[in-house]
């Protein structure tokens, strides 16, 4: 079981993993491409469309079902730091060589997940007011 420093590393780990793939500039161009996987766009000039968000307004109509919700899934910096804290968890127990039960396993991997949204909400909250 790890120790409260290793959760915390393991946090800002997933933090930061988070960060490069939902908002990093690194990542932009994926970013477009899996929008563009997920969304349909009209051409040019035309507002041909009759999708419409929850307050009425014009929306990018979605390729399917599923497609929106991958795309949320992986550009919320929330959503993805979830799936990154497993990751860095999956990767420190590699690393020991040894894996805690499961249930120990998933409070861990949700204890990292919680240091993570914090450091995330840190940052939000620091974006916002210096702008």
């Amino acid at each position: 079981m790890p120790d409260l420093v290793t959760i915390v590393i393991l946090g800002l780990a997933a933090y930061r993993a988070a960060r490069l793939i939902a908002t990093d500039s690194l990542t932009q161009d994926a970013r477009a491409a899996l929008y563009r996987w997920a969304w349909l766009d009209p051409p040019d000039g035309e507002r041909a469309w009759s999708c419409f968000d929850k307050d009425g307004n014009d929306a990018p109509c979605p390729r399917g079902r599923v497609r929106p919700y991958v795309y949320e899934l992986i550009t919320c910096p929330f959503c993805i730091g979830v799936w990154m804290s497993g990751a860095a968890f999956v990767v420190w127990a590699l690393w020991l060589g040894c894996f805690p039960n499961l249930a120990v396993s998933l409070l861990v991997v949700l204890a990292v997940a919680g240091v993570q949204s914090l450091a995330q909400a840190l940052d939000a909250s620091m974006t916002t007011v210096a702008d």
